[in-house]
């Protein structure tokens, strides 16, 4: 039994969990548009002598990030998950210190701290490579509109 669920948890977290999540938010965007759209069809059935529509539309349509906005959200996220990567591979590689000091280790348990020390350092040091790479394409984009 204990197999069995050992095998059916990955699955479901690494399988299930992501379809899942996907599923929903797609609902959610089918929602929305149907949503507007009988709003829509609403409003041309009480008057169809409506002039301006793409006034409604507008109105009803929620507005679309700039570039600019989207690069800022974009590199919000890049600094925050870059520096939260690095701070755990570095807090990864103290323990690892602290226990080989210690003295009382198995070599399996320092290689596998490694591997995750390792991974996390790279994942948060290429997050905030590419932060500031796209900070300095925003900065020379934002220079270019200017002139």
């Amino acid at each position: 039994m204990k197999e069995l669920i050992a095998a059916i948890v990955p699955i479901g977290i690494c399988v299930v969990l992501p379809i899942i999540i996907v599923w929903i938010i797609m609902q959610n965007k089918k929602n929305n548009t149907n949503r507007r759209t009988e709003i829509i069809l609403a409003a041309i059935e009480k008057n169809p002598d409506i002039g301006n529509m793409e006034e409604i539309l507008k109105q009803i349509t929620p507005p679309q990030p700039t570039f600019r906005e989207k690069m800022l959200r974009k590199l919000h996220g890049e600094m925050m998950w870059g520096s939260t990567m690095t701070l755990l591979g570095v807090a990864l590689l103290i323990a690892i210190i602290a226990w080989v000091s210690y003295g009382n280790y198995a070599p399996g348990d320092i290689a596998a701290l490694g591997v995750m020390c390792a991974a996390c350092l790279a994942t948060g040091l290429g997050m905030l490579i590419a932060y500031f790479s796209d900070k300095k394409m925003l900065n020379n984009e934002v220079k270019e509109q200017g002139d």
